[in-house]
């Protein structure tokens, strides 16, 4: 799945739940977190522009997808090109 400049993640949530979605690098730095507050059950967006938390390009290479929704956890690898 590689991607550039930009990817959508899209996610289910079962139930209203607190949502944290955070971008890893692969030495399990954390690079961006994309979503963190609550959601209401059903399908959500959110985009990730290869930027870090602090507005800067990341470089190309292999990031990790975390998502956390109550007691789930799902992490998802992904390709960003340059």
């Amino acid at each position: 799945n590689p991607f550039n400049p930009e990817t959508t993640v899209r996610y289910q949530v079962p139930k209203a739940s607190d949502v944290k979605i955070t971008v890893f690098n692969v030495i399990g730095q954390q690079v961006r977190v994309l979503v963190n507050e609550s959601k209401l059950a059903g399908s959500h967006n959110v985009m990730w522009n290869g930027l870090d938390d602090h507005g800067k390009q990341v470089s190309s290479g292999i990031y990790f997808l975390q998502m956390k929704a109550g007691d789930f956890t799902k992490v998802r690898k992904m390709s960003l090109i340059r």
